[in-house]
């Protein structure tokens, strides 16, 4: 079974941050093999000193920072590199995915395949009306300018292994922020990565950093940029 990082994006998460720690604090007791790596991505509050302060695991439990706000896949750069483990799984500082659900998928992991959670499959996920409408619309223009052929790729649930093909996919990416879950996907695609999408169970918090209208319509922007690119870098999609 691969060993597992998982890396944990976070801005500004000093009040939901305690859960995900005590969370992690009871993981890392049954799976001695994983760690779990915040990274502060230009927080301006203490998420970082509450995690000190209740971490229990101070090895396998690291936190990288650095000074401005950047983005989530710009985090997920520098978590992939920091990394230790074998395979590297995304998760929201919210933990609005269970990382409990790695270890039905371990021994199906392959350093070719990607896998990417999708929260509108068998499981009821209780997403706000304004943000599922948005999200279909969005995985719509994926699915026809892209050709990404998969039901959600902003699911905060992706699992790669770390080095090797993907290591290339992070240098080769431009996306930092929200909008870099489409462009991985695509270049991992280009790459001739197999992707698996797995049915999870998605929980709704609140509090979340994205703003629906203003990173709605970024994301829009950004599947054209990322549509370019694509073309100039392999010359199809």
């Amino acid at each position: 079974m691969g060993s597992i990082s998982f890396i944990v994006p976070m801005y500004n998460e000093q009040k939901r941050i305690k859960n995900t720690v005590q969370y992690f604090n009871k993981f890392l007791r049954f799976h001695p093999n994983d760690e779990v790596i915040f990274v502060n991505d230009g927080s301006t509050d203490h998420t970082v000193s509450e995690i000190y302060k209740y971490r229990r695991f101070p090895k396998r439990m690291r936190v990288y920072s650095y000074e401005h706000n950047i983005g989530k896949w710009y985090a997920l750069f520098m978590g992939n590199f920091l990394a230790k483990k074998q395979y590297c799984v995304l998760v929201d500082a919210d933990l609005s995915i269970d990382p409990e659900i790695v270890d039905d998928i371990r021994r199906f992991l392959r350093p070719d395949v990607l896998v990417i959670g999708n929260r509108y499959g068998k499981f009821v996920s209780e997403v706000p009306i304004r943000r599922f409408v948005v999200s279909r619309i969005f995985n719509f223009l994926v699915r026809f300018f892209l050709r990404l052929p998969y039901r959600d790729s902003q699911a905060p649930f992706k699992v790669w292994k770390r080095g090797g093909i993907f290591d290339g996919v992070f240098y080769t990416m431009l996306e930092e922020g929200f909008a870099g879950d489409i462009e991985f996907i695509k270049l991992a695609q280009m790459e001739g990565v197999k992707i698996i999408e797995l049915d999870v169970f998605y929980e709704f918090a609140e509090g979340s950093s994205i703003n629906i209208l203003k990173h709605g319509f970024e994301m829009f922007k950004a599947i054209f940029r990322v549509r370019k690119r694509i073309k100039l870098l392999y010359g199809k999609l």
